[in-house]
């Protein structure tokens, strides 16, 4: 999923950035407020072997189903993971080719996990 966004390096931030790669993402400025706010959600990270990324790392540790995202951190973490994942896909187009479209707000995600009625038993 992050190699799609991270895809064309030729691509300008919004930043400025002559490259939107994913290395620039953990260090641009329009970013680090919710990157801050994902790592606080999501607790500490060892250290990881390069090219990993703290993205990477949250990522490669998402529970296996919708349940599990509504348990301990993964509450704050999953809709934390959102808002980053989203603001990398914006900043990573030009403002006048971007074409935004409405999704729920990340906060909202889990609870349509939580409204969903299992199937009755045939």
């Amino acid at each position: 999923m992050l190699e799609r966004l991270y895809a064309n390096t030729k691509t300008k931030s919004r930043c400025g950035a002559t490259a939107a790669t994913r290395e620039h993402y953990t260090t641009c400025a329009l970013l680090q407020h919710l990157l801050k706010n994902l790592l606080e959600a999501f607790g500490p990270i060892p250290n990881l072997v390069s090219p990993q990324q703290p993205i990477d790392h949250i990522l490669n540790r998402l529970p296996r189903s919708e349940v599990g995202l509504t348990l301990g951190k993964w509450q704050s973490t999953w809709p934390a993971l959102l808002h980053v994942l989203r603001e990398i896909d914006r900043l990573s187009h030009h403002a006048n080719t971007y074409n935004y479209v409405e999704e729920p707000a990340p906060e909202e995600a889990l609870q349509a996990t939580t409204s969903i009625t299992s199937p009755p038993n045939i």
